[in-house]
């Protein structure tokens, strides 16, 4: 099945045009009786337990695939997969007055924000990057700072109260802290970043969590429902994606766009357009 900008595009046959979700389950363990596939334990990711799209031809499930509107803009197409698993994590994150806080504001974390504006909550962003604390700005945030400022501007902003809504959107044990100690009590805290272990000397506020009585919601991937809701959002013009995509590469130059994503975080999305 030719791909069309990115490895979850794809292009049926005939008309229109289609795109694959990117986890796949069994359909038949408890987990998937539960309508909880994300966490099938003989599930696969594309592009990471089996082969991606990275290729002139894929092959996928036709139920894994979903149509994308002809209105809908071909910059805001790569962002899709991750607005999916935004929403899916949400989804599972409950509502609290207040004033919510993004610590990261990559691609994810700037979808978050939006969510959570689309909630009517004011969201405070936490990001590194000038560029990319001009443009949460943008997208509704009504204060930004640099994460050495991120607890004073928490104060300030909630007048000591603390965030009533935390994501962590960057997947380190120091931003996981920082977002507990940003959190007002009773916050819940949605552990979208994905920690896979902890640096020796890293410490954690162990106590505050158990203090604050804080909830932390740790999601997984996304399910169906999530991508199509994504798209018929981005269709309707409800979440900005378009500025999220910095760069678009063919295939033959990923090679390089891979070295350069290592070699720099300044950038947001990089898309790999197999076919034009």
């Amino acid at each position: 099945m030719p791909t069309r900008s990115t490895s979850t595009i794809a292009r049926p046959p005939a008309r229109g045009s289609g795109r694959a979700t990117t986890r796949t389950s069994c359909g038949r363990c408890a987990a998937c009786l539960a309508n909880r596939p994300t966490v099938c334990p003989t599930g696969s990711l594309l592009g990471r337990d089996v082969d991606g799209g990275l290729a002139e031809r894929v092959a996928v499930d036709e139920l894994q695939l979903l149509p994308i509107p002809a209105e809908l803009d071909r910059a805001a197409e790569p962002l899709l997969q991750v607005l999916g698993t935004c929403i899916h994590a949400q989804a599972g994150m409950p509502t609290r007055a207040g004033t919510a806080l993004v610590v990261g504001l990559g691609v994810s974390g700037l979808i978050h924000l939006q969510l959570l504006r689309r909630r009517g909550i004011d969201v405070i962003g936490v990001g590194r990057s000038v560029g990319k604390r001009a443009l949460a700005s943008e997208l509704g945030a009504i204060a930004t700072c640099e994460p050495a400022e991120c607890e004073a501007t928490v104060r300030r902003v909630t007048d000591g109260v603390g965030a009533s809504m935390v994501v962590e959107a960057v997947g380190t044990v120091a931003t996981l802290a920082q977002a507990v100690r940003a959190a007002a009590p009773g916050a819940v805290i949605l552990c979208f970043g994905t920690i896979t272990g902890s640096n020796s000397g890293e410490s954690f506020p162990w106590y505050e969590l158990y203090h604050k009585a804080i909830t932390v919601v740790s999601p997984r991937a996304a399910m169906l429902r999530d991508y199509a809701d994504g798209i018929a959002l981005a269709a309707r013009g409800q979440v900005t994606l378009a500025p999220l995509l910095s760069r678009t590469v063919s295939l033959a130059e990923a090679p390089a766009a891979f070295k350069a994503l290592q070699a720099s975080a300044a950038g947001l999305k990089t898309a790999v357009r197999i076919l034009d």
